[in-house]
């Protein structure tokens, strides 16, 4: 097998694993000893797999496809922000249209 072939495998494992570590945060919403177990492989194994393909990952970022990869990052990040924005304007406004309308029900006589 050819070494940049499983360096390569070793990055996309390490992330896979910090994807993993951050599910198990989402569901458990606390930190746990299997979030930290798989947080620490995952940035060791993608620590170890972009050290070993440093030189093949410095040539994919030369001229052209650098260009397209930083405008591709960029695009993504405004999504992000602008997502991420739209989430915060839904809960102000919903929070606003609920202040806002008086509740229909009565109270019950005792």
């Amino acid at each position: 097998m050819d070494t940049s072939f499983r360096w390569g495998l070793t990055l996309l494992g390490g992330v896979a694993l910090l994807a993993a570590a951050l599910a198990v945060h989402a569901i458990l919403l606390e930190i746990a000893v299997a979030t930290v177990v798989l947080a620490a492989a995952g940035a060791v194994l993608t620590a170890l797999g972009l050290f070993r393909l440093r030189v093949e990952l410095a040539s994919m970022v030369r001229r052209r496809r650098g260009e397209i990869a930083l405008a591709t990052l960029g695009v993504i990040g405004v999504l992000i922000a602008v997502a991420y924005l739209s989430v915060r304007l839904m809960r102000w406004w919903s929070q606003l249209v609920a202040l806002s309308q008086r509740p229909s029900f009565k109270r019950a006589r005792t």
